[in-house]
């Protein structure tokens, strides 16, 4: 017993010592959530506060409180102008940015340190040109719209941005952002409601730019192509009815005298190839030039009209095209790149084709794919290249009456209705950007009058030159894309006028060479043309 009592004794008296030597628990520095929690224990709320436009502000924030988020903020390295103004005096206004809940401010932030590459996104002003290595503050965790901008961001238009610049940055790892949810914001009767996470980050690097566009020329972009897919597509629908023109007057020479019934075509060829160049301005002011070219080629058949005695003749067919159409905005350089690949069948009846007044009608449905190619030049050299996919169908019918004189001259006045439809599935951009085609549907008319001469009616050697006057009229609204809810549009002027001059000419018994040139002016003005073969047996 006397042992264990030494023992202990001697146990006791080294135990304040051992007791120094253990860790003792330390203070836990203070976080932004506490003192969160303490500004929303209180949950009266005060609509405004003097020289703020932050909306339905707590109570629980107070200056002493914001001066101790300050020191947290000093200590994870945020820029001090969040909390400063540019002579170093604390300014709190940046804080009455963020909240907790919808509807109200209760200065609630995080601290963000992404460990990977992190993309943001910011609307900017038109007037303001961004400095080199700097491009504001306010960022997003997505693209939105200008509307959407303002309302789920909290951005005024009061504030004076009309957020017409769009920037995107990659940001690299390692970095430190102020994070968290915009508040409400309340200006001359304008209210935002925020909602949407949103980053403060002085002074992002130009070196992190992905893109930096324009958002008129960006959006024109996506309506300009629209209208650049149905020029592509309306160049092979229009070729295919000129070489329908040469079908119906090499047909009237099928049974002349001489010809026998060695002339009935058991099947035709052809091939054609077109293009042209045109300018326009679109009704908002934008100048366009617009190149156009391609090729089709089809196989034909008649299909009633073989005997001489017939008075009437019917073709059918099938075709091939491809229309490939290149246009350039004069100010922005924004290009549009569309190519159409299309398939389809047309038919031409012509009643009476060998009498002195002959009435025809034609038409043909088209339909294939659409490859869409779209450069917006963008600021600092940091542009969008956008590559997408739809769909075009075409429908066409013509009308017309062809009054043959007897010294080989004739009279044709005609009416051709085309409509044009431009099909794409919603999808997003490099951006991000949701894009919606709203409209895309054409529907144009063209009426027109041709004068036709015959040089010779020699069956291996006919030949004919021709000059046509049209008007043109497009019935159909504006080509309107969304853009992540910004309408984008592109519209043409109604009307315009073409002159045609052509010739065809035999070179063989199965050999036809058709070739013309048209003037276009008016609404659009330049030139287009085409040439074709056609191989009878």
């Amino acid at each position: 017993m006397k042992l264990l009592w030494y023992l202990f004794r001697v146990s006791t008296s080294f135990l304040p010592g051992v007791m120094f030597l253990l860790p003792l628990p330390l203070a836990s520095a203070e976080t932004l959530a506490d003192i969160d929690q303490e500004i929303q224990s209180n949950k009266t709320i005060k609509s405004d506060r003097d020289g703020l436009d932050a909306f339905n502000i707590y109570e629980g924030v107070t200056d002493s409180r914001l001066d101790r988020k300050v020191k947290i903020l000093q200590n994870a390295g945020i820029n001090p102008r969040f909390y400063q103004t540019g002579s170093g005096v604390t300014d709190y206004t940046n804080f009455y940015s963020f909240t907790s809940l919808v509807g109200v401010t209760d200065t609630k932030l995080d601290i963000v340190s992404p460990n990977a590459t992190f993309r943001l996104y910011r609307r900017g002003n038109s007037g303001y040109k961004e400095a080199l290595g700097y491009l504001g503050s306010w960022w997003g965790d997505q693209y939105r719209g200008i509307q959407a901008s303002r309302d789920e961001q909290a951005i005024l238009a009061a504030w004076g941005s009309d957020l017409q610049r769009i920037y995107v940055i990659d940001m690299p790892p390692g970095y430190t952002l102020v994070g968290g949810i915009a508040a409400p914001m309340e200006k001359n009767g304008e209210y935002r409601s925020g909602g949407a996470y949103q980053y403060y980050y002085r002074g992002a690097l130009t070196s992190w730019l992905v893109y930096a566009l324009y958002a008129p020329d960006y959006l024109k972009s996506y309506s300009g192509a629209v209208t650049s897919a149905q020029k592509a597509g309306r160049s092979i629908a229009t070729d295919l009815g000129w070489h329908l023109d040469q079908t119906r007057h090499a047909a009237g020479n099928l049974h002349d005298s001489g010809a026998g019934e060695a002339g009935n075509p058991e099947g035709e060829l052809w091939l054609r190839v077109f293009g042209g160049n045109l300018d326009y301005e679109e009704v908002d002011g934008s100048s366009v030039n617009s190149q156009t070219g391609g090729m089709s080629i089809g196989w034909q058949r008649m299909i009633n009209g073989q005997q001489s005695a017939d008075q009437s003749r019917g073709y059918w067919g099938v075709m091939f095209g491809l229309g490939v159409n290149l246009q350039k905005y004069g100010i922005s350089d924004v290009e549009n790149k569309s190519k159409a690949t299309v398939g389809g069948v047309y038919g031409l009846y012509m009643q009476s084709s060998d009498s002195p007044r002959s009435w025809y009608g034609s038409g043909s449905i088209l339909f294939g794919g659409l490859d869409f190619e779209n450069t917006v030049p963008g600021e600092l050299g940091y542009g969008l290249n956008q590559d997408y996919d739809g769909n075009i169908t075409a429908v066409t019918v013509e009308n017309g009456i062809s009054f043959r004189q007897n010294n080989s001259w004739a009279i044709e006045p005609q009416l051709q209705l085309s409509y044009l439809r431009i099909g794409q599935s919603d999808f997003n951009d490099n951006l991000g950007a949701r894009v919606s085609l709203n409209q895309g549907e054409s529907f144009q008319g063209r009426l027109g009058i041709a004068v036709r001469k015959t040089l010779s009616s020699a069956q291996d050697r006919q030949s004919s030159i021709w000059a046509k006057l049209g008007y043109i009229c497009d019935f159909s609204n504006p080509n309107e894309v969304s853009v992540a809810g910004d309408l984008a549009i592109s519209e043409l002027n109604q009307n315009s006028y073409v002159l045609t001059v052509g010739a065809d000419y035999k070179l063989s018994k199965s050999l036809n060479l058709q070739g013309q040139v048209e003037e276009v002016f008016d609404g659009e003005k330049g030139f287009q043309g085409n040439l074709a073969l056609k191989y009878t047996w």
